[in-house]
């Protein structure tokens, strides 16, 4: 029971997902990783990474005045953006090893030791470019042309390695709210989005090489393309880059030192990245096509089975319907999803069970205050009886007049209770938790019908006859309590179906004072050891003063003698 589980003197250890804070005045400006404050925020750094990586190399190109003026706008509004999100680090959360960070001076520190100087030099030089670009002299050519300025704005695209930042949360909710065959076609777009940025890049730094070197005679001129017309030129530099990365022909070539010097780094590039990106391409399509090939031979195999039996259309159309639903639905994974769990030490399982189940286990509120003297047998039972469930919504648990072989908690979520004649009972993790509590100790059919309605939802069962088994094992005080306390619950169920009551899966725990009869076990059984163990001494007792008798005796026999 919650009451005797606080009493016990756990070991205080750091777990996934604990917070972490402090006292100082900062703390309450301080947001976690998942607040919709971080959200946002990272939104808005996302959509200005893609703008600069769009338009940012673009500046080699002679762009017209309006968009000129468009970019300049945004690049000034990115810079106040990456100078207020420089202070901001101190105050959003991370995710560190499991745990959450949110102690304003561990922030600073984690972010000094990551990203602080590399975002106060790329600061520093993007309102440098700005402030020339403003302050520009029309006595310098160079200046004057602003082409100097806007190229070294590329060193702004070291921001594009906050990318990787971003990559694990999206990751993170893209499994959990998409399919397996999704998650695969979203990672194929990456990758293609990914070779277009860098041939866009690759495009846009060909032909600023090309304006650069048009005194030694550049390709622009070779293959007779106006270097003022921007989408003739930017088509023709993205069709060379793409090239250099596929096995296409291409009438553009470079004709200069540094044109080939340049083509030299890409072909290098390409060797190294093409191979890569058509292979995850490849086999992410392979298994793109193995998964809509089982999904296909599953469905056909379901249209046979209602075509040989010539079962109406409506049920077929129902049952789609709940398949449908069924792949929407939110899971999380299982434990024996995860292979790696499996060949783990079973002593590290013991503990990884312990962990996971003893919080369930003392939902049950029978269990007396000494229980932690017992500890071994708890955590036996984690192990060995206890195991995660998932119930999609619109799935039954179980249904009327069915053996009962579990006891049923429910952990996150909500579930129905059905039962003929009466009202449905809502049962979530706070109120209605614990069904087919008497199944530990008698044959138990099912009363009701219980089914997720409100979505998916996990629960624990606790499997009855392995329960007894163990407790039998054990033996013990803690065994003897159990019987007493079965025997006393058993016997409130007969009394309540004596006066026509109707016992149902939920009333035991709710109709029936359980902890009321725990305290009644309890005190059954200290006074059962306390009579053992009185009896016992008084045994050793009796023997100590019979055998002392006999010694006496057997002294004055041997001075008679």
């Amino acid at each position: 029971m919650l009451r005797q589980f606080q009493m016990f003197e756990q070991p205080v250890r750091s777990g996934f997902n604990d917070t972490y804070q402090d006292e100082s005045w900062l703390q309450r400006f301080v947001v976690g990783p998942e607040s919709q404050v971080q959200f946002v925020w990272a939104m808005m750094a996302t959509c200005f990474i893609i703008w600069d990586t769009a338009t940012i190399p673009l500046e080699m190109f002679p762009v017209d005045r309006v968009f000129g003026q468009v970019m300049t706008i945004v690049a000034v509004t990115s810079s106040v953006f990456w100078i207020v999100d420089l202070p901001l680090h101190f105050l959003f959360g991370v995710q560190t090893g499991g745990a959450i960070e949110l102690r304003p001076w561990q922030l600073a520190k984690l972010y000094m030791r990551s990203w602080l100087l590399a975002d106060i030099l790329i600061i520093v030089i993007d309102v440098t470019l700005l402030s020339f670009e403003a302050l520009a002299s029309d006595v310098d050519p160079v200046f004057r042309s602003g082409r100097f300025l806007r190229t070294l704005r590329l060193v702004r695209l070291v921001r594009l390695l906050r990318v990787g930042k971003l990559e694990r949360q999206v990751m993170k909710i893209a499994n959990r709210f998409l399919s397996t065959y999704s998650l695969m076609a979203l990672r194929v777009a990456g990758y293609l989005a990914i070779m277009l940025a860098m041939n866009h890049l690759i495009a846009c730094c060909w032909y600023g090489v090309g304006a650069w070197t048009q005194h030694l005679g550049n390709w622009l001129d070779r293959s007779e393309i106006d270097p003022e017309s921007v989408s003739e030129a930017y088509v023709a530099s993205l069709h060379w880059s793409l090239t250099q990365f596929t096995p296409s022909t291409n009438p553009i070539a470079p004709g200069n030192a540094w044109e080939r010097f340049y083509a030299i780094w890409v072909i290098l590039l390409a060797m190294a990245c093409f191979s890569s990106f058509i292979g995850s391409i490849g086999t992410t399509l392979t298994s793109m096509r193995s998964v809509r090939r089982e999904q296909l031979l599953q469905e056909t195999k379901l249209e046979v089975f209602f075509t040989e039996r010539n079962l109406s259309l409506d049920l077929f159309e129902r049952v789609k319907g709940a398949l449908q639903q069924d792949k929407m639905a939110r899971t999380r994974l299982h434990e024996e999803e995860v292979v790696l769990i499996q060949g783990i030490p079973e002593r590290i399982k013991l503990q990884l069970h312990k962990e996971m189940f003893l919080r369930i286990l003392f939902q049950l509120e029978i269990w007396p205050v000494w229980t932690r003297n017992d500890m071994d047998f708890l955590q036996h039972l984690c192990h060995h009886t206890m195991s995660e469930h998932t119930s999609r919504p619109g799935q039954d648990i179980f249904m009327p007049r069915t053996e009962c072989f579990l006891v049923y908690v429910l952990e996150t979520g909500s579930l129905e209770y059905f039962v003929q004649s009466q009202q449905p009972v809502h049962c979530t993790e706070t109120s209605n938790a614990v069904l087919c509590l008497p199944s530990l100790w008698a044959e138990w059919q099912h009363v009701g019908h219980l089914t997720a309605t409100f979505g998916t939802c996990f629960y624990v069962g606790i499997d009855c006859q392995r329960f007894c088994a163990l407790a039998a094992n054990f033996g013990g005080p803690l065994c003897e309590y159990l019987k007493v306390l079965g025997i006393l619950l058993l016997g409130q169920i007969e009394a309540a179906q004596a006066m026509n009551l109707v016992i149902t899966d939920i009333s035991v725990t709710t109709d029936i004072n359980v902890r009321e009869l725990s305290e009644r076990a309890e005190g059954f059984t200290s006074l059962r050891e306390h009579l053992l163990n009185h009896s016992d001494s008084q045994v050793r007792s009796e023997t100590r003063e019979s055998f002392e008798s006999m010694s006496e005796d057997a002294v004055e026999t041997r001075e008679h003698v």
